[in-house]
């Protein structure tokens, strides 16, 4: 993030083969296998950086909102998905000309995101909102707000049963979401302290 930079490491020899300058802060990357580009989120510069890895030269650089933070690609109709921060938004961009269709509004401080293959919806960790927004990405339109746990910060999919699992940092729980059944929240799961990160395996 100091150095504004994306290391490219080739992986046979563990070495690093090109740094490719960014924008200030950057923070999350995801693949989108549908262009081979990699998508960088810049913090400060609210923009979103798109690597072509073929040369590993930036592309082009897309503005979107304040404080952009996590993305996540949809394979469904090849958009990324954008948190901004401060904005209070999500940005839809469409990756065949990298452009920005679609700022929707969500909840306050959206930061973590995923895509569920199982209804093609985007789901959002709203940390100031207590909330998930969830995203009908055919018309890209929130079409629900969860109500969770305090600082919900972190999301994961089970796709042996279709629930979404939300680490609530502010009140050490995970809530669990059956997206088959409206959204509906189901449970409140008592955990450790401050949980932050979780993984279905």
């Amino acid at each position: 993030r100091d150095s504004g930079t994306v290391s490219v490491i080739e992986t046979n020899n563990n070495t690093v083969i090109k740094s490719v300058a960014v924008g200030a802060s950057p923070h999350a990357l995801v693949f989108n296998p549908s262009n081979n580009n990699i998508y960088v989120t810049n913090r400060d510069s609210g923009t979103v950086s798109v690597i072509e890895t073929n040369n590993n030269t930036v592309i082009k650089s897309v503005a979107v909102g304040a404080s952009p933070h996590a993305l996540v690609f949809n394979p469904s109709n090849n958009n990324i998905y954008v948190t901004n921060r401060d904005s209070g938004t999500v940005s839809v961009i469409e990756t065949n000309n990298n452009t920005v269709i679609k700022n929707v509004t969500v909840g306050s401080f959206p930061e973590q995101l995923l895509f569920n293959p199982d209804n093609k919806n985007i789901y959002v960790a709203n940390v100031i909102s207590n909330s998930i927004s969830v995203i009908d990405s055919n018309v890209n339109e929130v079409t629900n707000d969860i109500e969770v746990g305090i600082d919900p910060v972190d999301l994961e999919f089970n796709p042996s049963n279709n629930y979404i699992y939300v680490a609530n940092e502010g009140s050490n729980t995970v809530s669990v979401i059956d997206t088959g059944n409206n959204n509906t929240l189901i449970k409140e799961i008592e955990v450790g302290g401050s949980p932050i990160s979780l993984k279905y395996n």
